[in-house]
């Protein structure tokens, strides 16, 4: 057994938890935010995301007529700048229409813009960090428990235990660094489709677009590693890509604080 492997999926785990409570806490004792605005940024990810378009985006690639059209290079950098695209529209959005129902006007400010985006983005993590739970179940299963009794046939096992030490035992914390920059990104977001609500309607378009290009760019440099046999590149770049938006998103939050947005 990997021990580091191990550790890593705990820490991982356990970090993207306290990330997410750690932040909405924050929020709430630095700023005075609400915490119900945390609750509702994690309810329009569930309505726009989880609802409304995973099960079509999930579903489609199990039609045997999609799977013969993705095989095609184009088509495959086609299906992948829609999902980057549909992502963008559905969950800057939804966190549009969420500031318009469920939001005064007087609540639409900076200090609830950046609670309603680490609700978000922080029902997003969660669902990492339940992967990497399931990956830590699943590894110390396969490692003390017979697959008979586990009902999976032997090669199935097998297959999974060859990819699981496939794995550096480091790997696991990758998702931490990710969900780092991922929820400032999504601070970032937020702030900038409030801007929409006081006379700058292309913000949220601006919004849209960044959300699409980050998740772009971060798929793009992992799929085109891959291809040129740079593995572990392929495995770090996009986390440094994703390091450099939350540092231009850091940028933005800050900025519109400067602008006023001290409430």
């Amino acid at each position: 057994m990997n021990i580091l492997l191990v550790v890593s999926f705990a820490i991982s785990c356990l970090g993207i938890v306290a990330l997410v409570i750690w932040l909405g806490l924050f929020l709430h004792t630095r700023f005075g935010a609400s915490l119900k605005w945390w609750a509702f940024g994690m309810l329009v990810f569930v309505v726009f995301q989880g609802v409304l378009r995973l099960p079509w985006v999930l579903a489609l690639p199990q039609l045997d007529v999609f799977r013969e059209w993705v095989k095609d290079p184009l088509n495959q950098w086609t299906w992948i700048v829609f999902l980057c695209v549909t992502a963008g529209v559905f969950e800057e959005g939804g966190r549009w229409i969420g500031y318009r129902t469920l939001f005064k006007a007087e609540d639409r400010v900076w200090k609830n813009a950046l609670m309603f985006g680490a609700g978000h983005g922080g029902i997003e993590a969660l669902g990492v960090a339940l992967l990497q739970l399931s990956g830590l179940a699943n590894y110390l299963l396969l490692q003390w428990v017979d697959p008979a009794l586990l009902r999976i046939p032997p090669e199935a096992a097998a297959s999974a235990l060859k990819q699981f030490d496939g794995l550096q035992g480091w790997e696991p914390l990758l998702a931490l660094w990710e969900r780092v920059g991922s929820m400032t990104v999504h601070l970032a977001l937020s702030v900038m489709v409030l801007q929409s609500f006081r006379g700058h309607r292309g913000w949220l378009a601006l919004a849209m677009m960044a959300h699409s290009l980050t998740n772009f760019a971060v798929v793009a440099c992992m799929v085109q590693l891959q291809k040129k046999g740079w593995d572990l590149a392929a495995k770090i770049v996009p986390e440094i890509v994703v390091t450099l938006f939350a540092l231009a998103a850091f940028w933005v939050i800050k900025r519109f604080r400067e602008r006023g947005e001290m409430s």
